[in-house]
């Protein structure tokens, strides 16, 4: 990034012009002031916010082929699907979807999760998927265990 608030060759502004009105934050994608509520959450970040605004990010990822956009809706899609809670303790935090049978581990290994085709599979045959906590999972694949 080029030095003087400005991405090389986009003319936007990546710093705030002015310290931000009480409540919001300023996106640098959109060049505009906005509600801290249209900022998603990250850890990583010193704020607790990611740096575009949610309509920001989407067109971003929409002007890259949406493929981000398309693994998250496909996810949530499934994780709606197979009830939303693990299977073994009806946590909903660190959910992983996880395949039934050991045998059908090669669709999985194949594929991979970061990939919406995967997502896609499951919607389509959710009697061989289940969700797990992240710990169950780590668990059920450590001992060999079935649920």
């Amino acid at each position: 990034m080029a030095r003087g608030g400005s991405r090389r060759g986009s003319g936007r502004h990546t710093t705030a012009p002015n310290p931000p009105p009480s409540g919001q934050k300023w996106c640098p994608y959109g060049v505009h002031f906005v509600l801290l509520a249209d900022f998603a959450a990250d850890r990583s970040r010193t704020n607790g916010l990611q740096s575009y605004c949610r309509p920001c990010q989407e067109l971003y990822f929409k002007a890259r082929g949406g493929m981000k956009i398309k693994y998250h809706n496909l996810r949530r899609r499934v994780i709606r699907a197979l009830g939303g809670k693990c299977f073994v303790c009806e946590s909903t935090k660190r959910l992983d979807i996880d395949h039934l049978d050991p045998e059908q581990g090669y669709i999985h290994r194949q594929l991979k999760w970061n990939n919406p085709r995967i997502y896609r599979f499951a919607l389509n045959h959710l009697e061989h998927f289940q969700l797990l906590c992240h710990e169950h999972h780590k668990e059920k694949h450590r001992r060999r265990i079935r649920y």
